[in-house]
């Protein structure tokens, strides 16, 4: 009844008034009915007469009849509505008076990520928008309706579609064409283009402006943890908002790929023209429960072929969250720029699948400039990494050595070798540490032998200087063993099996994991060879990395050669420069970036940059040639439930809301809580209608006494007959 009335733009103060006044419409019925019973009749000369002239006015006096009980009903039927308390919602009156200006509806779908949850056999935003057809269904012709995207989409723009609802039916092929997005919500974006909106169009445009916000409302609706303070958009705004939707629950989760990078800065060739790749995937997943699942890995050339594949099984423990997962990738032959596509398949399944695949743009190049950079007695380090790295790699398309005076020249190579204190100046360390930053390698080996104290000294001086080391974590000597439980630092410089005849010359004895800096996050890596005389820490920074190295170097670097053991080393450091020289750059963009240069020619020319992410915008002039990254997985698929009363405090603080469900959203549209009470306007009409009904019947010109002509009359009327029918006759 409450849904009926709301609908009509009528609402009642004491519902079960109202329902009683329209059953009790049934009396004056019920007393005409009696009246009318059949009665056996004494015809005499007069009476004869009368009943002729009856005859001849039938037709006027049923007419006058049923006039009479119309107003009777009325009069019962209002009187119940009146002492019911009826309220009549103002909009809806002047619009059935002819004088309303219609209403502004805005309708915000969640086209956010998290719109994409799937709950049966359709999504939060298709949901949305079934309920969204229904309130405008329910508009006038007049009212205005203004469609808004709740999500972060490719073109910044949430305005979806505008326009009056009598006048321009295309608003059902906008809202067919609606879609979900990858990026987060944008519901502070929302209101300020609503504000801009309301404040270009001025005050009293409308009669009533109503927002419908319909969402699910995930753990992952961060605005609902801040303060409206100005945003709200002002006096005279009323607020429907769908319920929160309870279809996804822990055991029901969401794995997202964050991020995909190089484990490393380099990539190996082993054989031919193969080139092995070491993927890095950031995974996130929004369950506290066990789960498993694996990291899918496809390598596409830039006509689409598939050029390499791998898959690694991943297992979550209770309460894991973060995990980053290492994943090798073989790429075939003739690979040179390449599209690497990372997805994550779900044991149980997964509720947005749209944020479980991320592509990155990678381009592999053939060379390494290596640049040395030593104090004078350390002699020409050039020949002696030669030496180190065989002369079968050395070459025009392999590694090129250079010696450097100094490290203004570092945007010239792609490794720095610095050997002992050359660096002085905290000047030329932030030098180094931003060409660190942008993805170079910088290898530090300390002074000569005898001096194995001073790499630390020297990187905890350098690092000190502007990296804000937290400390070095080492045992006896420079290194300590693990204890059985400690977990292995995922970024342990590998000396695994990969060096043929030197596997059996080097080999791990323990490893100490330390923080550079725990509020960043950031760890390091110390290894310790098992013969105790090679130890060497790993720190990255930015997109690059710091090798920190505890060899002492004999004037002209005699001793590294003579030791296999440092060679493999240096190998191991070099991976991708022993065996032909392969440098790989990757696309590092965030939403709405632009990249350029020659690999968006090369990106262009194949014509296969479009889709899941990337989108390549070629300009035929040349000069404008762009490469726009759209959409990049974000932290929005946090599908837990949202926690109903920090919802209720949010909404609370717009004054004037209210929550539908999913499956009457339009009850929302006649909602007036200051709603107009016309219970003393209906007394009023009653009173008129009995005085009008006394005299219409005292009128009424028909053989009948007149004490009957009136509703008292008439009913006492009918107790007579009643009486006069258990005697079984009538005299007229």
């Amino acid at each position: 009844m409450d849904g009926l009335m709301l609908m009509m733009g009528v609402g009642f103060l004491v519902p079960g008034l109202a329902v009683a006044g329209a059953v009790a419409v049934g009396l004056p019925v019920l007393v005409h009915l009696l009246s009318r019973i059949k009665r056996k009749k004494w015809y005499w000369g007069a009476m004869r007469f009368l009943d002729e002239a009856i005859r001849r006015q039938r037709r006027r006096l049923l007419l006058e009849q049923w006039l009479l009980l119309m107003m009777r009903c009325l009069i019962v039927l209002l009187l119940g509505f009146a002492m019911a308390g009826m309220l009549v919602d103002r909009a809806w009156l002047r619009g059935l008076m002819g004088q309303g200006k219609g209403r502004l509806v805005h309708v915000v779908l969640d086209t956010s990520l998290s719109g994409g949850i799937v709950e049966g056999t359709k999504s939060r935003l298709e949901l949305g928008k079934d309920a969204a057809n229904r309130v405008i269904d329910g508009l006038d012709g007049r009212d205005e309706v203004v469609i808004w995207g709740m999500g972060r989409g490719a073109g910044g723009d949430e305005l979806l579609w505008e326009g009056i609802k009598g006048k321009d039916v295309a608003w059902r092929e906008a809202m067919d064409g609606i879609d979900v997005g990858r990026g987060g919500h944008d519901w502070e974006g929302v209101m300020r283009g609503m504000s801009a909106r309301r404040e270009a169009m001025g005050e009293g445009v409308y009669d009533e402006e109503i927002v419908y916000v319909f969402s699910g409302f995930s753990d992952s609706d961060g605005y609902l943890d801040g303060e409206v303070g100005d945003r709200m958009l002002g006096d005279g705004v009323r607020y429907v908002v769908s319920e929160p939707r309870d279809g996804v629950g822990e055991s029901w989760g969401n794995v997202q790929v964050l991020d995909v990078e190089m484990e490393s800065e380099w990539v190996l060739r082993e054989m031919g023209r193969e080139v092995v790749v070491g993927l890095r995937a950031k995974l996130r997943r929004f369950s506290d429960q066990e789960g498993r699942g694996r990291v899918l890995v496809q390598v596409y050339s830039l006509r689409g072929d598939v050029m390499g594949h791998a898959e690694l099984e991943v297992v979550w423990e209770d309460a894991e969250r973060d995990k980053a997962v290492n994943v090798p990738v073989v790429i075939g032959n003739g690979a040179g720029d390449v599209r690497v596509e990372v997805k994550y398949e779900a044991e149980r399944g997964d509720v947005i699948a749209a944020d479980s695949i991320v592509q990155r743009m990678v381009r592999l190049e053939e060379g390494v400039k290596i640049g040395v950079f030593g104090e004078a007695w350390s002699g020409d380090g050039s020949e002696w990494l030669e030496v180190a790295l065989s002369p079968s790699v050395m070459g025009d398309d392999g590694v090129g050595v250079v010696r450097l005076g100094d490290v203004s020249r570092l945007d010239e190579v792609d490794v720095l070798v610095i050997v002992g204190e050359v660096l002085g100046e905290a000047a030329e360390w932030i030098e180094v540490k931003d060409w660190v930053e942008g993805g170079g390698h910088v290898w530090v080996w300390p002074g000569k032998v005898g001096e194995k104290k001073g790499w630390i000294g020297e990187g905890m001086r350098a690092v000190n200087s502007d990296w804000e080391v937290v400390g070095f974590a080492y045992g006896n000597g420079y290194s300590a063993r693990l204890a059985d439980s400690v977990e292995q630092a995922e970024r342990l410089k590998g000396v695994r099996g990969e060096w043929g005849d030197l596997v059996r010359t080097v080999q791990v004895n323990g490893l100490v994991r330390y923080n550079r800096d725990e509020d960043a996050g950031d760890e390091g890596v110390l290894v310790k060879t098992r013969n105790g005389e090679a130890v060497v820490v790993s720190d990255v920074v930015g997109r690059g990395e710091v090798v920190w190295w505890g060899v002492g170097l004999s004037e002209g670097w005699g001793n590294m050669v003579s030791k296999p053991i440092f060679v493999g080393l240096v190998h191991e450091m070099l991976k991708g420069v022993m065996s032909g020289g392969v440098k790989r750059g990757i696309a590092r963009v965030e939403y709405g970036d632009e990249v350029g240069g020659d690999m968006l020619r090369v990106w262009g020319e194949a014509n296969q940059g479009i889709g899941h992410g990337v989108y390549v915008n070629i300009d035929d002039g040349g000069e404008d040639e762009k490469v726009v990254i759209v959409e990049t997985a974000m932290s929005a698929g946090d599908v837990r439930v949202i926690d109903r009363g920090d919802f209720e405090r949010y909404w609370g603080q717009f004054g004037d809301w209210m929550m539908v469900g999913w499956d009457e959203p339009e009850v929302g549209l006649r909602v007036d809580q200051a709603g107009m009470n016309v219970s003393w306007y209906l007394l009023w009409a009653v009173l008129g209608l009995v005085l009008g009904e006394m005299l219409l019947a005292r009128k009424m010109s028909y053989a009948v006494d007149e004490s009957r002509r009136t509703v008292w009359g008439r009913a006492r009327g009918v107790l007579m007959r009643l009486r006069d029918r258990e005697g079984g006759t009538s005299h007229g």
